[in-house]
């Protein structure tokens, strides 16, 4: 009998323990990720703040490159999408910026489901020069 309530004992702290620690882990931080593959030019680095973005490529418009990135988000504990549209679009800025191009036209951004609760972003773009009068 007091083996029987010394095992019952123990499987309930046991759960206990494991339902703590999963309560207090850290939430995965999913960051947004992507390449800039760049045309045959590029150009020196701009800043960041000077990437404008625009619905389509002005006639004057050099493409510089193509930008893809992938964005996850869970909607486990508020990460809002939001934010993830956010961090796209400064990652995207920073990326043109690097190869010197200042305009971004969006190709593509959708929006998929990876499981109950996930979400992910593609996005892809095309990075051009426009030369300034």
């Amino acid at each position: 009998m007091k083996k029987t309530i010394r095992t019952w004992a123990c499987l309930v702290l046991g759960l206990l323990a494991a339902a703590a620690a999963a309560w207090i882990a850290p939430d995965t931080v999913y960051r947004a990720h992507g390449i800039l593959l760049p045309a045959r030019e590029i150009r020196a680095p701009i800043g960041v703040g000077q990437v404008l973005r625009v619905e389509t490529a002005p006639i004057e418009a050099q493409p510089i490159g193509s930008i893809s990135i992938e964005r996850h988000y869970s909607t486990y504990r508020g990460s809002a999408p939001l934010l993830a549209e956010q961090e796209i679009w400064d990652l995207a800025a920073y990326y043109a910026a690097q190869v010197g191009a200042n305009t971004i036209v969006i190709n593509n951004l959708r929006l998929g489901q990876v499981t109950k609760n996930r979400f992910i972003y593609l996005f892809q773009a095309t990075a051009y020069y426009v030369p300034l009068n």
